[in-house]
């Protein structure tokens, strides 16, 4: 069987501003295009379908196209939510749709596997939809866990099961015999390691990955909460001799109760072939910009070695492909485009999974088509402005860094006279002092006012103020007073 992985439409989303909905349609066409021409049996979508919880109507239009499509290429058809996906809304239709696509967004149902058979018999699909530990804590599968916490709930890199012991180690290693023998991994375009092009194990981060430049503009609003972080009703507490312990307040911990309640499962199907599809961020795995942070309630990462004895696990959360840890079988598709400048660099991809007969035979990474480069440039305006070597990324989507020594007027208009789809700008002097990182009450301690708001025109435009600019600067600091103390005297 030929499983498609993807992840991370975001669909709804846009650039800086700029709307995405016809590159976002674009990709469509290609996993449509890709799943009839390679035969796949089932296509898994790992999350964040749309970018918020409250999608715009094109949105929800382009997604039921893909399904009715998917759908009609002859493969299966699996979807979870994510953190941007509210659940109700995106599973409202889940039990109208053909039984060919599967929506799973309840928890409580993640452990009852869409069964997909192929000519060697069934693949157990455990859909496991984002899991937020404090709005879940009631709703997973009732199970009998270790009455010793295992180690990893604790801070990404803090105990045994943090993955730095080795595979298979750690609470769930007596359960990897529920694993089936993995064929040999053969990547069609890989390298002399055997990783495909484009998927090669990225550095490990504990934490997103520094952007390219200090200060990247963010792509979310200080007050934009992913839905699934909306406060959740109390609790009840846990019944007495059920093997449950007190809610847990970690990603790692509540993962592992999903997936004891998977294993669980799998223990009643020896030798059975399964696929995880699940949200989260594994430790291990590199960020970028464009992801939102889940570590509200709770520390966010979860260990790799959950998934130990999974066939294939395929992650959604992280918008770089990538396998984990140099586990073959765990995978993030990474977001089908790029959704910040973090990911310029970035070889966008599907993944292409062959189960045989014992197990995970092949990945292969299908590149997406990219519609438009994105590309930061760096440099003097007015290099940027007239050297040659730059008009090759006139069609770009642009960020631009100036070095040059004074802030220049009216940057982003002329920068978009040659690059029109400049979207974010910044200033660095190229021989700026180190970034006084003391505290603004520090900084300012023993000044008048009129000094920190002269350093502020010199920090905003890159050169001091001018006698002239800092005469304008008194007399307006001198009206403002005035003004406070008339209207103080009433």
């Amino acid at each position: 069987m030929l499983v498609l992985h993807t992840s991370d439409w975001h669909l709804g989303r846009g650039l800086h501003g700029y709307d995405l909905g016809a590159a976002q349609a674009a990709f469509v066409d290609h996993l449509v295009d890709v799943a009839r021409a390679e035969r796949v049996g089932l296509v898994v979508v790992a999350g964040d379908v749309h970018d918020r919880a409250i999608p715009p109507l094109s949105a929800l239009r382009l997604f039921d196209e893909a399904l009715s499509r998917l759908r009609d290429t002859g493969a299966r058809v699996v979807v979870i939510s994510g953190n941007h996906d509210a659940p109700a809304r995106l599973g409202d239709k889940a039990g109208l749709l053909d039984p060919r696509v599967r929506i799973r967004t309840d928890p409580a149902e993640l452990a009852t596997p869409v069964v997909v058979e192929d000519r060697f018999g069934p693949v157990r699909v455990y859909p496991i939809p984002y899991l937020e530990p404090a709005a879940v804590a009631d709703l997973l599968p009732e199970v009998a866990l270790p009455e010793v916490d295992a180690p990893g709930d604790g801070p990404a890199g803090q105990g045994a099961d943090a993955d730095t012991a080795g595979h298979g180690t750690g609470p769930d290693a007596g359960l990897s015999a529920l694993a089936n023998e993995r064929g040999g991994y053969r990547a069609s375009t890989g390298d002399a390691a055997g990783v495909p092009a484009g998927l090669a194990p990225l550095a490990v981060a504990e934490g997103p990955a520094e952007p390219p430049f200090p200060g990247m503009v963010s792509l979310f609003d200080d007050d934009e909460l992913a839905p699934s972080l909306i406060p959740a009703p109390a609790r009840r507490p846990a019944a007495a001799g059920r093997g449950r312990r007190a809610a847990p307040l970690s990603h790692a911990a509540t993962m592992r109760r999903a997936m004891a309640a998977v294993r669980a499962d799998l223990a009643g199907h020896p030798g059975a072939r399964s696929v995880v599809v699940a949200h989260a961020w594994v430790t291990g795995a590199a960020g970028s910009d464009s992801e939102r942070d889940i570590s509200v309630g709770g520390i966010a990462h979860v260990p790799a070695s959950l998934f130990d004895g999974i066939t294939y696990t395929a992650l959604g959360h992280l918008h770089r492909p990538q396998r984990v840890q140099d586990r073959e079988q765990v995978r993030y598709s990474g977001s089908p485009l790029a959704y910040s400048f973090s990911e310029a660099g970035d070889a966008k991809a599907t993944l292409l999974a062959e189960l045989g007969p014992a197990g995970l035979t092949r990945v292969e990474a299908i590149p997406v088509p990219t519609r438009r480069r994105m590309t930061i440039l760096r440099g003097r305006l007015a290099d940027l402005l007239t050297r040659l070597e730059y008009g090759e990324h006139a069609d770009d989507f642009i960020a631009a860094v100036l070095t040059d020594q004074a802030r220049p007027m009216d940057a982003m208009t002329a920068l978009r006279e040659r690059f029109p789809r400049t979207l974010v700008l910044r200033h660095e002097p190229e021989d700026a002092d180190a970034a006084d990182t003391g505290s603004f009450a520090r900084r300012t301690r023993g000044r008048d006012d009129l000094d920190v708001a002269a350093d502020f025109v010199g920090f905003a435009r890159g050169t001091s103020a001018t006698e002239a600019e800092r005469e304008l600067l008194a007399t307006a600091l001198t009206e403002a007073r005035l003004a406070a103390m008339a209207a103080e005297a009433g």
